[in-house]
């Protein structure tokens, strides 16, 4: 194999790698990049057991192939190399010694038997297929994936987003129990599923899209997404997400109409005597004011009041205690006037945009004692 490409241009090609790249992987052959070289394409493989993406190079004036051959790289110490190195680099192997040439200045590295590195079927049988903006996946890891469980070794499904299709319209969501987030639009085709990633791999998978639109391609066990000349493929939870359509009430009985800025601003002042571990935050609301209040009794503690020049209400007064946390994630979602809407103090609280329900956030209250 022979190859002599610009720096700038290898770097860029290798970054597309970053989500599978994993120095504790316990399997020696996926700690490299599988580099398949024929005369006019390069392609380079790499997975972590559950990512895979497979990228191709066209020889060009940037990246050129002198001569064809397979090799299975160490990725780590192929990457570092290159990212010191300046201008072009000359690329070659001697059997399983890769030779990396540059300004005079040869590095070598040891390189991994390409005949241990598994067989990667990026070809999905009896797939559905459907075309999506970019930008709704993007929404979707900002304002939808945070609300997922951190751990995958208590209930494996509420670690992942679930993406519901039916005809044109996709809702995505997330929820640990606790607090659930929806995100939903128009797809450019039509198509029917409902499958769940973890939320990890979404944000590995799709934080670095080129193109406006994506094709998904999607059977039973896998997703491919198709951007330009890469695949990047993520095995899905084959489980059955939860019905939410049984979690997030109907109608509601009080509403609070109220400026992110403000409400935003309030919460970090009610805040300051809180960490992690007290996170609570009681809330009187009224049609004269807002009391915000919070204890940490080694500590401290706040109380606030908001006059209703600064927000409308309707409804019968309420007390609800909240995670702040919580609540902060959920509103920071939103640009300027958001609505709260609530039944009583120990059922679940929505947030959304005063004119949109394009997202939806929803939390459940904390007890008060």
């Amino acid at each position: 194999m022979k190859i002599k490409s610009n720096r700038r241009t290898l770097e860029k090609i290798l970054d597309i790698f970053n989500p599978t790249i994993d120095s504790t992987n316990p399997f020696p052959a996926l700690l490299g990049l599988y580099f398949d070289v024929n005369e006019s394409t390069t392609t380079i493989i790499s997975s972590n057991g559950d990512v895979s993406i497979k990228h191709k190079i066209v020889s060009n004036e940037n990246f050129k192939i002198i001569e064809p051959g397979i090799l299975l790289i160490p990725s780590s110490l192929f990457r570092n190399i290159i990212k010191k190195i300046d201008g072009e680099v000359f690329i070659r192997n001697e059997g399983l010694i890769l030779y990396l040439e540059n300004e005079g200045n040869i590095y070598t590295i040891n390189c991994l038997e390409s005949e241990n590195y598994p067989k990667i079927d990026f070809n999905l049988i009896d797939h559905k297929k459907v075309v999506i903006n970019s930008s709704f996946i993007r929404d979707v890891i900002k304002n939808v994936s945070f609300a997922s469980s951190s751990s995958e070794t208590n209930n494996l499904v509420l670690s992942g987003v679930n993406f519901n299709l039916n005809l044109n319209k996709i809702i995505a969501t997330a929820t640990d129990s606790f607090r659930l987030a929806q995100e939903s639009s128009s797809t450019l085709t039509n198509g029917d599923f409902n499958i769940t990633i973890t939320a990890k791999n979404l944000r590995d998978l799709f934080s670095n899209l080129n193109s406006e639109k994506v094709e998904l391609l999607i059977d039973e066990y896998k997703i491919n997404i198709i951007d330009e000349n890469t695949i990047f493929q993520a095995k899905l939870i084959n489980m059955p997400y939860i019905d939410v359509t049984k979690i997030i009430p109907k109608n509601f009985e009080k509403k609070l109409y109220i400026e992110k800025r403000v409400l935003n601003n309030y919460l970090n002042k009610a805040m300051v005597v809180l960490n992690e571990r007290y996170s609570a935050i009681d809330v009187s609301i009224s049609n004269e004011e807002i009391i915000f209040t919070s204890q940490r009794k080694e500590v401290g503690a706040t109380k606030l009041v908001l006059k209703n020049d600064s927000f409308t209400f309707e409804g019968t007064p309420i007390k609800i205690r909240l995670n702040s946390r919580f609540i902060k994630e959920a509103i920071n979602v939103f640009e300027n006037n958001i609505e709260i809407l609530m039944n009583s103090s120990e059922k679940p609280v929505l947030i959304k945009d005063k004119d949109s329900f394009n997202n939806l956030q929803l939390i459940s209250p904390l007890r008060i004692n």
